[in-house]
């Protein structure tokens, strides 16, 4: 048996893509606070958005550990079926624009400033066993830690 180890849910990337996505207007209006953190609840309401890092490694030079952060994060949009694949896909096109083609951002709650974000990937599922559609989307984000003054 194989033993995971998630990363902690205080993750600055990943508060700071939560961060944004839960103060975007758009986006509370389709699924309002329900962006959760590596787990859906059980029988959570829908739609909701999920996320959670997938790869952050820690890159190294001669000087020793760079600042510069990049982390590979999934975000996921999930609806149920009656709500149609057509709303599910709102969701995760909202949640792409919140993310993707702005300048630096700098979010103070968690100490980081996003650089900038890229979607590597992004599919579409459908998942019979609980009736919800599922569509994914993999994101490339680069951060480094805001200055202290």
């Amino acid at each position: 048996m194989a033993i995971v180890i998630a990363p902690p849910a205080t993750d600055p990337v990943e508060v700071a893509l939560r961060t944004l996505l839960v103060n975007d207007a758009a986006l509370t209006a389709l699924v309002g606070t329900r962006v959760y953190q590596l787990i859906l609840p059980q029988n959570a309401a829908l739609p909701a958005v999920r996320l959670q890092i997938l790869d952050e490694p820690v890159r190294a030079h001669l000087r020793g550990i760079d600042t510069l952060r990049e982390a590979l994060v999934q975000v996921d949009a999930y609806g149920a079926e009656a709500q149609g694949y057509s709303a599910i896909a709102v969701v995760a096109d909202t949640v792409a624009r919140v993310l993707l083609g702005r300048p630096a951002r700098d979010v103070p709650t968690t100490g980081l400033q996003i650089l900038g974000v890229q979607c590597d990937a992004r599919q579409a599922t459908y998942e019979p066993d609980v009736t919800s559609i599922r569509i994914r989307q993999d994101f490339l984000v680069w951060s480094r830690p805001l200055p202290v003054l």
